[in-house]
């Protein structure tokens, strides 16, 4: 093996902090720190609803989300807009360039690899959708149906997957919903985001080390690459701050949804 995955978990996170923090896994990857691909896990500090980078936001979801105390943030990646609770588990995967044909694809499907072998690993037996969505459009909520290259407990929807190329680089962010909304929020979850709770209960509760260790070994198995622990260097972990300050850290939303 020539080639390496750094492999870092994190504490639970504000969401717009998680997302300023996956951009600057690809900045330090571009960077030269020494790595090929870089695979970080985290949790949620509070509940919070990230959305697609270019997806509209209708104002009713906003105004429910400020009265349930539900944080709003963007990702970097695309997708459909889902709801994160404590307890939940996010996998980011970062591979430096330059990219080939078909790459960016591909990381997403080592992504999802990793996670159903994760998932498996901890008795909620999982596989990769291999299809296409119907219709291919991907649905404004994201655990509404699978696309290509997400992962399923049977039918189930577990784990989705979005990504984004950047520069030479790619970026796949995956959410797995593991716990159940509570009573304070189930109104919310089930008018926004309805089958986040069937996808929890399909992933039989998993320990979130137990599959975060499988996965890391699987993706470092698929990808022929060395699996080492990594730590924020000062300044990438600087420059997250300074992405969270000029980029994320946005409270309010215009009524189109955009930044």
């Amino acid at each position: 093996m020539n080639k390496t995955l750094g492999c870092v978990w994190d504490d639970a996170e504000d969401g717009a902090l998680a997302m300023a923090r996956d951009e600057a896994t690809l900045e330090a990857l571009q960077d030269g720190a020494g790595l090929d691909f870089l695979l970080r896990a985290h949790r949620w500090a509070t509940p919070t609803v990230t959305l697609g980078r270019a997806q509209a936001v209708p104002p009713e979801l906003l105004a429910d989300a400020r009265e349930a105390g539900v944080r709003i943030a963007r990702r970097p990646t695309g997708g459909g807009w889902l709801l994160h609770l404590p307890g939940d588990l996010a996998l980011t995967f970062a591979v430096r360039g330059p990219l080939g044909p078909g790459d960016l694809r591909t990381a997403a499907r080592r992504t999802a690899q990793g996670i159903a072998a994760g998932l498996t690993a901890c008795g909620a037996p999982a596989l990769v959708f291999g299809g296409m969505a119907q219709p291919a459009s991907r649905a404004e909520v994201c655990f509404m149906r699978a696309d290509r290259d997400e992962v399923l407990v049977g039918e189930t929807k577990v784990a989705g997957v979005a990504l984004a190329r950047f520069g030479r680089s790619a970026l796949v962010q995956s959410a797995l919903p593991l716990v159940s909304a509570t009573p304070e929020l189930r109104a919310f979850a089930g008018r926004w985001d309805p089958k986040r709770d069937e996808a929890a209960a399909a992933s039989a509760s998993p320990d979130h080390r137990a599959l975060w260790s499988a996965a890391a070994a699987e993706l470092s198995r698929l990808l022929r690459a060395e699996a080492r622990e990594w730590a924020w260097p000062e300044a990438d972990a600087a420059r997250a701050l300074e992405l969270l300050a000029s980029k994320y850290a946005r409270d309010e939303f215009t009524v189109s949804g955009r930044i």
